[in-house]
């Protein structure tokens, strides 16, 4: 009798636990080419994966040399992992009677592209976090590149992102594309097309293809290659190659702006 009881609470834990576990899923593997695995955190080991084999929160995915990885998340978004890159599957959530979303995807290393579907809240919440940056999207084509765990390439394709840094953000257009990288206590950022608007403090800050510029802990901006332009407060000041300034200098008036009344761009 009692091995009986025992074995019917054990068939009926794991239903539910089973119940549980399949409410939770964040998706399904659509393809894969070469070698794709996932790290459960339960079994504690890596597994081969399988194509329409579904995916969870916490899952890790990494996929081998030569090898790519396609996945259909539950809010019909698409990610394609590339040759040798992980990505851990944090939450995938659809709420609301679906129309709101909260995704939260961890690029560790590698490149992915990402198609975030359309239909949702404006407030929905679809995040990348690599080592550098917090992207932060809606109804985007992007793809993303860990470098390293100090420098990060992204590039839009179709729509727009927000990069959220230590103390400063970046909005990236269709076409635009820029590398992070962090050295010596300073963000540099090597912008390689289109136009990036940077948000510090208050002021925007405008850097056009070829340009780069650094920004320190203490919002020190300056410029290492080509001319920005900079607004604050519907005043427009350019910097060429070597100048710095800090955005406490523009609220004091210590600088002459380039021309008084030009139009500023919207502040991210």
């Amino acid at each position: 009798m009692g091995k009986r009881v025992g074995s019917f609470f054990l068939f009926l834990t794991l239903i539910l636990t089973s119940a549980l576990w399949g409410s939770e899923e964040a998706g399904k593997v659509i393809s894969f080419q070469g070698k794709a695995q996932v790290f459960n955190p339960g079994a504690n080991e890596w597994k081969e994966l399988k194509v329409n084999q579904k995916i969870f929160p916490a899952e890790v995915l990494k996929t081998g040399k030569n090898s790519n990885l396609k996945i259909l998340l539950k809010d019909n978004s698409t990610v394609i992992l590339q040759s040798e890159s992980k990505l851990t599957i944090k939450r995938v959530s659809i709420l609301l009677d679906k129309a709101y979303r909260d995704v939260l995807l961890n690029l560790e290393k590698g490149m992915a592209r990402f198609k975030i579907s359309r239909g949702y809240a404006k407030n929905s919440r679809f995040e990348v976090v690599t080592p550098l940056t917090q992207i932060r999207v809606e109804k985007t084509d992007f793809t993303v590149r860990v470098i390293s765990e100090s420098q990060t390439r992204v590039g839009v394709r179709e729509g727009s992102l927000n990069l959220r840094l230590k103390n400063f953000d970046l909005t990236l257009n269709t076409g635009d594309a820029l590398i992070l990288k962090e050295e010596m206590g300073k963000i540099i950022l090597d912008v390689l097309g289109g136009d990036v608007e940077v948000g510090l403090k208050g002021v925007v800050i405008r850097v056009g293809e070829g340009e780069s510029i650094s920004i320190d802990s203490t919002g020190r901006v300056e410029v290492i290659r080509g001319e920005i332009d900079v607004y604050f407060a519907g005043k427009h000041y350019t910097f060429g190659e070597g100048e710095s300034f800090y955005p406490e200098e523009l609220y004091l008036g210590v600088r002459v702006p380039t021309g008084e009344g030009a139009a500023s761009p919207a502040t991210p």
